[in-house]
């Protein structure tokens, strides 16, 4: 592809992604949006620090004498 074909192209996209609307988004609506990606967030932090967790072997839960113990 050519550097013109190019530069073409990223204007096109340009133009037709961007226009004009009048929506806008209610204070409940974008408060549900919010909560949904600060749970994405809280989620993601989570599996994140378990794999850290994991690699430096801090917080590997009970060890097999306690779940033992707990039987009896």
């Amino acid at each position: 592809m050519t550097n013109l074909l190019r530069a073409i192209l990223a204007i096109w996209l340009l133009r037709i992604t961007v226009f004009r609307t009048s929506a806008y988004i209610d204070p409940g609506s974008g408060s549900m949006l919010l909560q949904v990606l600060l749970g994405g967030v809280a989620v993601l932090a989570r599996l994140f620090w378990y794999r850290i967790a994991n690699v430096l072997g801090i917080g590997r839960g009970r060890s097999e004498n306690s779940q033992d113990d707990d039987k009896s």
